[in-house]
């Protein structure tokens, strides 16, 4: 994009578009180093508004901006809808200084993202710490989508139990799955769904958290208040609101 494209009729449509469009699911965007110049100059507002279409749009799967300079409280929008965003997992920035900004307030939130998949920020060399933290999380990530799909084809291991319900609706856990089963997309949000239903039950989630080899045996305490097996099935699916596998620490019986 060079600068007259964006100082005429194209940026508005370009925003609401981006805002808009439901079925969108990859932005490429490059900027000529002339436009860049202008928009951060001449017209900063610009940029606002292209990342906040960019951050409202959560359809979004992979992110590429080329030559956007964008100042920091811009930096740190995008970074929040890298963290939050359901579905965006790839993102790529060749932003000059605007990389380091991004990474400085990623940074710190990243662990809390579950989405993320790949980063590639170009120019990082002064925030090479910040750029390690947010990388380790995508290898985290990569690693718990490997591990939820195998449970979903059948490795019934807590190791791999654990990852399935914090990438449940991760786009790549499908991706992966419909190469591996050679199956469509809703027959393998179907087997995700049935592997869910496998750690719902207590039952189920006790053995999914490897707290118990067969099933919930609570002794009778002396006061004679409910025990944990003596819950109906109503009040544990609504404690397993609040609860997932991962939120149980790892004992012995989760490495048999």
């Amino acid at each position: 994009m060079d600068v007259n494209l964006y100082k005429g009729a194209f940026h508005r449509p370009l925003v609401a578009f981006i805002e808009e469009a439901v079925n969108l699911k990859e932005l490429r965007l490059r900027v000529s180093a002339a436009c860049s110049y202008w928009m951060n100059f001449e017209y900063p507002a610009a940029n606002g508004a292209l990342v906040k279409a960019i951050s409202s749009n959560t359809n979004l799967d992979c992110v590429v901006l080329d030559g956007v300079n964008f100042p920091s409280s811009d930096c740190k929008v995008l970074a929040e809808a890298a963290v939050s965003g359901p579905h965006l997992n790839d993102l790529k920035l060749r932003c000059e200084s605007s990389d380091v900004f991004f990474l400085r307030h990623m940074a710190p939130v990243a662990e809390s993202s579950y989405s993320i998949f790949r980063l590639e920020v170009w120019y990082h060399n002064e925030a090479e710490e910040e750029y390690r933290t947010v990388k380790q999380v995508t290898i985290r990530n990569s690693g718990l989508v490997i591990r939820a799909a195998r449970f979903v084809m059948g490795d019934e291991t807590s190791y791999c139990a654990r990852a399935l319900e914090l990438v449940s609706g991760h786009p790549k856990l499908v991706e992966m799955l419909q190469h591996r089963a050679a199956a469509s997309c809703d027959e393998v949000k179907e087997m995700i769904r049935g592997a869910l239903c496998r750690i719902a039950g207590m039952n189920q989630f006790m053995r999914a958290a490897g707290v118990i080899k067969e099933t919930v045996e609570c002794c009778v305490g002396r006061d004679r208040e409910t025990q944990l097996d003596e819950l109906n099935e109503y009040c544990w699916m609504h404690i397993r609101i609040y609860l997932k596998v991962a939120d149980i620490l790892d004992p012995p019986l989760a490495r048999i």
